[in-house]
Formats: structure tokens, sequence, C-alpha cells
């Protein structure tokens, strides 16, 4: 295996700024998913081939993207992605994206499992031969994924029932989704003020459609650059979120 992992360019669309004219952190998340698919067919494990041959799928669980500097409208973005070490059942993949100028814009680290498309049973590498090296590159964040914990009781904020536009091609959330869900838990006035520079997501739930979601938040008073996000209904929680945010300059 090469030393290199798989890259990619594109413009930032005008659909994908939000009132700042900057990427949203949900399109931003969407160019990831979009460079991973490609990363994996050449590994030989792309959506096509793990749903003909072992009908399962891949499955984002946890995430965490730090900001560095805002993208914006028509800035041209590449998108380098390469998979980390991977155990029984578990697979990391980290992304960095780069302006013209070969200046880092992003950087994410992610954490995946295979699902059984019918019984959603998670499958070990082992069923689907997966055995690719590492890639020879540091960690796009040094840091460790682990479970997202408030350490203050979260407030309500907002319900939304699950609808067409926010399911994809597995029928439920896509992992992206769930970004806007949670920065709508953040007024507007506080985007305005400040931006967020990293967030980490702890997906734990599938939400389909039809399903209500409650939308909690609060921000520590020792922690207050930081808001914890939940968003949970009928029982389950769907995901847990941290975002940390600074001034603007």
């Amino acid at each position: 295996m090469g030393t290199e992992g798989y890259k990619c360019v594109r413009a930032v669309n005008i659909n994908e700024t939000d009132f700042m004219r900057e990427l949203k952190l949900s399109a931003l998340l969407g160019m990831f998913q979009e460079a991973a698919e490609p990363a994996s067919v050449e590994l030989g494990f792309g959506f096509d081939v793990m749903r003909d041959r072992f009908n399962a799928a891949w499955i984002l669980t946890r995430i965490r993207v730090d900001v560095k500097k805002p993208a914006v409208w028509r800035d041209e973005i590449e998108i380098e992605t390469w998979n980390r070490r991977h155990s029984r059942v578990t697979f990391e993949r980290d992304f960095i994206a780069r302006d013209a100028h070969g200046e880092t814009v992003a950087a994410a680290v992610t954490s995946w499992v295979v699902l059984d498309v019918d019984t959603r049973a998670m499958k070990t590498a082992s069923d689907f031969g997966f055995d690719v090296p590492d890639f020879d590159m540091p960690r796009a964040i040094d840091c460790r994924l682990g479970r997202i914990r408030s350490p203050v009781e979260l407030t309500p904020v907002y319900t939304r029932t699950v609808g067409y536009s926010d399911i994809d091609v597995n029928g439920h959330v896509n992992n992206a989704r769930y970004v806007d869900f949670a920065m709508d838990c953040i007024p507007v006035e506080r985007h305005r003020a400040r931006r967020v520079n990293s967030v980490e997501i702890g997906y734990v739930n599938e939400a389909r459609a039809g399903d209500s979601i409650s939308l909690l938040a609060a921000s520590p008073p020792d922690e207050p650059d930081a808001v914890y996000i939940e968003g949970a209904g009928n029982g389950v929680t769907f995901f847990r979120a941290r975002a940390v945010m600074s001034p603007r300059a």
C-alpha cells in the first residue's frame, strides 16, 4: 500500500454555506463522506461491493472535526483521506481538508462499523475479508474518540420529526444531518459572534423516518465555550455531541 491516501478537489457551492458565506459543518462532513466512498472503492470495499456481496454497509459511529480556518463560497478545497488501524469490528479513517494554498482548513478522525443491512447486526473484519494495512501517515488529530458526557443537565431546545430530507441511502438519518440538528440548538446570534472550531459526535442509535427527536443542550459554567447537545426520543439516545466555539476575529 502506498504512503498517501485518496485525494479529491472540489469547490464550495453556495448552498453549502451559511449566512456568513462560510462552509457549514454539515457540508464539510458531506465532503468527507463523498471522499470516503471512492477511497473505499480503491481498497475493494466500496458501497456496491459491501451491499451486493456482503449485504452490509459502512456506518459512522464517532467523529471529531477541528476547523482551523473557515472555507467560504467558491473556495477550492482538497480533501485527503486514509484508513487507519482497525480492530475486529471498528475501522478508523482520517481526513484533512486544505485550501488552494495547501493550508489546512479542517481535520477529522472517524470510527466506523459495518452493519448487516437487514438485521443491523455488526459484522467483523473477517466476515468480509478486510485486511488492508494502515497508510504510513500521522493522525489528522492527535486524540482518542470516546463517549461524550455532559457534566450538567441539558435543557430542551426543540423537537423535530425525521422526514424525507433527513434520510440517506442507508435508510436512516445521515450523519451530516445530525450536525445541522446540533447547530440549530445554538442561537443564530451566538453563531454570528462565535465560530465552532471543534465538534465531536457520537452516533448511538439509528433514527428513521417518522422518529421524533428531542434536542437538548447546555453550556457548563466551567466550560463557557463548549456546548453539549443530545438528541433523544422514544426512550433511546440517537446522538451526543460537544461543540467548542471561539470569538470571531
